[in-house]
């Protein structure tokens, strides 16, 4: 089994334990979730309990009493990646938690996209995890790959950009000053882009299936269908593999400031402490788009963004959600009223 150390135990962690202040008590790491088992291990064993009751992350640490194997408390996360869960929710969904680095892979080619980065960067800078870009499937045409790490270097500013590829010998090099023993990674993206079998790559062996390619974009089918803790071999850390993420929808603004860092360095320089960048006068950031020293999309990205989750925010206050019921009835009332004026 591997040690405390190997699966990212820290002093501030084994504190933690302490100030619970009860006997007998383990450490554990939890390194699957299902619908309702929890897959944990530790230096005394692996085990699959009971999860229901509990809200646990993949990467997060627990301790536990051993007769019978039960979860006594979950330990206070370092880092967390959280994003507003899928679909009409207005809940979070936590990722992944205790997660050091964020490898943010993505295919070259199509899957490259500005404004996706920009949200994946988010939930990073959002959660204290340190992110990489990572293009991978080079090999697919070699000819982009310089076009390809303008994109991400400008929509990813001060970022590390990195290369991959499972097809040549030395293809995941690049990875490997990223992992270190006790470090937890977890790979984001959308399905396809290579994740699983980048994993097999570092383990040396098949711990993910994987499917080909399509022909028609070059990215492969999706086979990941859970989050997992992996122990990579050659003491080279942890690292979570994740399902294809379709929706990034954010869950806060705190990560905006640093995604866009330099929209928010010119903030200071506007002639109003409240400007909102739009047609204010002495505002800088306008200045910069006209004088063409700002993009103006990535202007327009942290608006949207900035709105994105405002809105969002309001829809998980009841009495902002019962304001905007209101509004809609009145709206489909006088819709329907405009049309019986027009015999409709």
């Amino acid at each position: 089994m591997p040690t405390l150390e190997a699966l990212g135990w820290t002093p501030a962690r084994a504190a933690q334990l302490a100030a619970l202040d009860l006997p007998g008590l383990t450490p554990a790491r939890v390194a699957g979730l299902h619908r309702s088992t929890v897959e944990l291990v530790s230096p005394a064993g692996a085990w699959t309990i009971d999860s229901r009751g509990e809200s646990l992350a993949v990467g997060d640490w627990v301790a536990l009493q051993l007769e019978p194997v039960t979860i006594v408390q979950r330990l206070e996360r370092a880092t967390t990646l959280v994003r507003q869960a899928s679909g009409r929710a207005t809940t979070a969904q936590v990722l992944a938690a205790n997660v050091d680095v964020a490898l943010l892979v993505t295919a070259l080619g199509g899957d490259l996209a500005p404004r996706r980065l920009e949200r994946f960067l988010a939930l990073c800078y959002a959660g204290g995890v340190q992110p990489v870009v990572v293009i991978n499937k080079i090999d697919l045409d070699p000819a982009e790959l310089g076009r390809s790490i303008g994109i991400a270097e400008a929509s990813a500013p001060g970022v590390p950009v990195i290369t991959s590829t499972t097809r040549w010998a030395g293809g995941r090099d690049e990875l490997l000053p990223h992992l270190a023993p006790g470090r937890t990674v977890v790979m984001l993206g959308s399905s396809g882009v290579g994740k699983s079998s980048l994993l097999n790559e570092l383990q040396g062996r098949e711990v993910e299936p994987t499917r080909e390619v399509r022909e028609r974009d070059g990215l492969g089918q999706h086979t990941t269908t859970a989050r997992h803790l992996h122990l990579l071999a050659e003491d080279r850390g942890l690292i979570i593999d994740t399902p294809g993420i379709r929706e990034v929808a954010l869950w806060s603004d705190q990560g905006l400031d640093a995604t866009f860092a330099e929209i928010t360095a010119l903030n200071e320089r506007c002639a109003f402490r409240d400007c909102r960048h739009l047609d204010e006068p002495g505002c800088a950031v306008v200045a910069a788009v006209e004088a063409g020293t700002l993009d103006a999309a990535r202007v327009e990205s942290w608006r949207t963004l900035q709105a994105e989750v405002v809105a969002r925010q309001a829809m998980r206050d009841p009495r902002a959600r019962k304001r905007a019921g209101r509004r809609m009835a009145k709206m489909i009332k006088e819709v329907a009223e405009e049309r019986r004026r027009r015999g409709r």
